[in-house]
């Protein structure tokens, strides 16, 4: 059994996420036997998703298999005026939750490694703390992060930002 959690935030400190998703993954080996996919803070209940359980099962996960299940997870979504955005970012989180899961918890830790590509403009709380990463804290899926672009979690392109979205490959990225 391979389980993970993913929360997306706009600050650290005393906030409720934006969007979850937590993932729980039966594996024989490799492959997904089976599978459970729940999303917080899109609904007014924990939204459980079959179309990206669907999406998993006889599958190893990949960033590709991974983004094809969020897609999945926010199929036939239908945001109020005021929360589209939190389409994207449900999607995200499922992504990150599924590649955290059968990682082992390396995902959520990626951004603190040297030398990562990343943004100018990409900011999270733990590029202003000056102590090195404790080793014998868990890692948690609740990073915060935020684009100088626009000062929230959405970049200027409208999606996500992140230590894994915010690449080259986006328009608005400035290399450091």
């Amino acid at each position: 059994m391979k389980t993970s959690t993913y929360e997306v935030r706009q600050k650290a400190a005393l906030d409720w996420p934006l969007a979850a998703a937590a993932v729980s993954l039966q594996m024989k080996g490799t492959t997904v036997a089976a599978a459970k996919v729940v999303m917080g803070h899109v609904a007014p209940t924990p939204w459980e998703s079959a179309d990206a359980a669907k999406a998993l099962i006889g599958k190893t996960i990949t960033a590709a298999i991974a983004e094809a299940a969020g897609k999945a997870a926010v199929t036939g979504a239908q945001p109020l005026s005021q929360n589209v955005y939190k389409v994207k970012l449900a999607a995200v989180a499922v992504k990150r939750a599924l590649l955290d899961a059968v990682e082992d918890g390396s995902v959520i830790m990626s951004i603190d490694k040297a030398g990562a590509s990343r943004c100018e403009k990409l900011r999270w709380k733990g590029l202003f703390v000056g102590s090195p990463p404790d080793p014998t804290i868990q890692p948690s899926g609740d990073r915060s992060f935020w684009c100088q672009h626009t000062y929230t979690c959405v970049g200027p392109d409208g999606k996500a930002v992140d230590d894994f979205e915010c690449n080259p490959a986006r328009k608005c990225y400035e290399e450091i």
